[in-house]
């Protein structure tokens, strides 16, 4: 897990304005991650601790590349989290990820287990992503097998994959199968 406290990277403001700033935040991430040892994907924690506010070009450049920028030419994706959120911080991102239809997970507790969802997610994912936190690592047939709702595991790997898109649960390949196993261990 990749922290990145936004109170140590800009020391002299709690207000994170523009699009430079936010690149500057992103440059360090990418960089972060192509040294990083690493052999799987990287969960980015963007510590907004001391953060009183933020802007959409800030959070454009800054966490939203996480989504768009999959393999930061070294292999990786990026699923990123945010925490210690002052309410305009919350209200900010929660905005930008709801206009462009997506989801970032707020982390709710000490130990990173309990997160909340800001931004727009689909009520079903919603359901997928809480069944997958409770299962544990699991594939599509796995999920087909322990609930009794209908869903064949094609409709159980199209969510799974949409999941993971969303950057919502990781994934990795385990012999023929597609292993998926969502970043918190609860979700509200």
């Amino acid at each position: 897990m990749l922290l990145i406290e936004l109170k140590k990277s800009f020391p002299e403001t709690p207000y994170l304005w523009g699009a430079s700033l936010g690149d500057d935040l992103w440059e360090s991430v990418r960089d972060e991650v192509k040294r990083s040892n690493a052999q799987s994907d990287i969960v980015a924690v963007f510590d907004f601790e001391g953060v009183k506010a933020t802007n959409a070009s800030f959070l454009k450049a800054s966490i939203l590349p996480c989504f768009k920028e999959a393999d930061l030419a070294v292999g990786k994706q990026v699923y990123p989290l945010v925490k210690n959120l002052a309410h305009d911080v919350e209200e900010e991102i929660h905005e930008i990820f709801h206009a462009r239809k997506l989801p970032i997970q707020k982390i709710l507790n000490r130990d990173n287990s309990f997160s909340g969802i800001l931004g727009y997610i689909e009520p079903y994912l919603v359901d997928t992503l809480r069944l997958l936190a409770k299962t544990g690592p699991s594939s599509a047939p796995k999920l087909r097998e322990i609930d009794d709702s209908g869903i064949g595991t094609t409709g159980w790997n199209n969510r799974l994959n949409e999941l993971n898109a969303l950057r919502l649960a990781t994934r990795k390949k385990e012999g023929r199968s597609w292993i998926f196993q969502a970043i918190a261990k609860e979700i509200e």
